[in-house]
């Protein structure tokens, strides 16, 4: 008897149709967020070159995070409106062309600007990806790890856009920045040619319109969504702080502003996050999503002290750093999958909230991290920054009580 063929490999996995968009959304999303890792390590260099503190440099940090974050909500709900496929390779094509100028501005005023508009690009590709990809995700059992899969591209771009720039710089000068946008407007192309036609809005039944979907943002501020995100926050706020902080430190330490120690401590900690978020997808289902969150941010508070007390770049300076990561980074895909479990007719404003709107609040958050580096030192300021994870466990900790008790 013939057997009909199925497009699905087996019950519960990817056909080969959809792995192969994942595949192309998971190398987008790591080039996109390459992008944004581009900053981090030209801090040191644009402090010498413009003559400028700490207090402008966390400016900097906060205005291209608070562009790239803080709107993705809105971003996801025009996603939703009228397709993710054109919004994530516009998206990723305005970013890579505009933020690979940062080494040829001319002045602060203009690096302002290009931060902003540059953040927009990384605004619009976030949540219009996160939505492709929950299609394409639909049939597999656990969509917490698959989203953390994805997820994790991001930190490893983040990763790696460090050595590349600082290999750049380091061997034409700052000037040759603008060739990085090259792999970005490729892969964007790539997207709008191959990625499907994502069904927009007017041909869901189920969803809401775009203004219902702005409402719903509304809504998701003073709701549970909210709750999450506060979460979110100050979570956010110790990653935000260690990769922008961090080059500072070791400037202050005695390296060169190009040192690739830099450029090492930035991948060891990004690398280790995306770890970290795939870790977290998996252990998620076996242990419980609201242990996953106390419990890696309770557990990341202490343990991100460690690598001050660690000869730098020593086995235990990168172990202390990786683990920390790991910690830190675990809840990023229980958090985002969450809501959009409290959303699931607005996925893309919801993937926004968590995924955007918690690192530009961050981002805000950095300036008084930069300012307090100006006043106390750098060391002292991450001190601080560190402290936030103690908050974000607690305050897990009150949104899940519920679930804790009854375990």
């Amino acid at each position: 008897m013939a057997t009909q063929p199925n497009k699905h490999l087996t019950t519960g996995m990817l056909s080969l149709q959809n792995l192969g968009i994942v595949a192309l959304l998971i190398l987008a999303h790591s080039t996109n967020d390459a992008y944004a890792g581009i900053l981090s390590p030209l801090l040191p260099s644009l402090q010498e070159r413009f003559s400028i503190g700490e207090t402008l440099l966390a400016s900097f940090v906060a205005t291209v995070s608070f562009s790239s974050n803080v709107l993705q909500p809105v971003f996801g709900a025009v996603a939703d409106r009228f397709g993710a496929r054109k919004i994530a390779a516009i998206g990723l094509v305005a970013g890579a062309s505009l933020m690979s100028l940062i080494g040829i501005v001319p002045n602060v005023p203009s690096l302002f600007l290009l931060l902003i508009i540059g953040g927009l690009g990384s605004a619009a590709f976030h949540p219009a990806a996160v939505s492709i990809v929950r299609t394409a995700t639909s049939e597999v059992k656990n969509k917490t790890l698959s989203f953390g899969i994805f997820t994790s591209a991001g930190p490893l771009g983040n990763s790696l856009g460090p050595f590349v720039v600082l290999i750049l710089i380091g061997s034409f000068g700052l000037t040759a920045t603008p060739w990085l946008m090259i792999p970005g407007i490729i892969i964007g192309i790539v997207i709008f040619l191959v990625a499907p036609k994502a069904e927009t809005i007017q041909e869901k039944k189920d969803s809401a319109s775009i203004a219902q979907t702005l409402k719903n943002i509304r809504s998701f501020v003073i709701g549970p969504v909210g709750a999450l995100a506060l979460v979110g926050i100050f979570r956010s706020v110790s990653f935000v702080s260690f990769i922008n902080s961090v080059p500072l430190w070791l400037v202050e330490k005695g390296y060169a502003v190009d040192s690739l120690m830099i450029a090492n401590t930035l991948f060891a900690y990004g690398v280790a996050s995306a770890i970290g978020i795939v870790a977290g997808g998996w252990l998620e289902p076996r242990i419980g999503r609201w242990r996953i969150i106390i419990g890696s941010t309770l557990l990341a508070f202490p343990v991100s002290f460690l690598f001050f007390f660690m000869p730098i770049g020593s086995v235990f300076y990168f172990a202390s750093i990786i683990l920390a990561s790991i910690l830190v980074n675990s809840c990023i895909a229980s958090l985002v999958v969450s809501a959009q479990d409290l959303a699931p007719n607005a996925v893309g404003a919801a993937s926004g909230m968590l995924m955007g709107l918690t690192w530009g609040i961050a981002g805000i958050i950095y300036i008084g991290i930069g300012a307090l580096q100006e006043t106390i030192g750098i060391e002292p300021a991450l001190y601080i920054a560190f402290c936030f994870l103690l908050v974000a466990s607690l305050l897990a900790f009150i949104i899940f009580k519920r679930q804790f008790r009854q375990t």
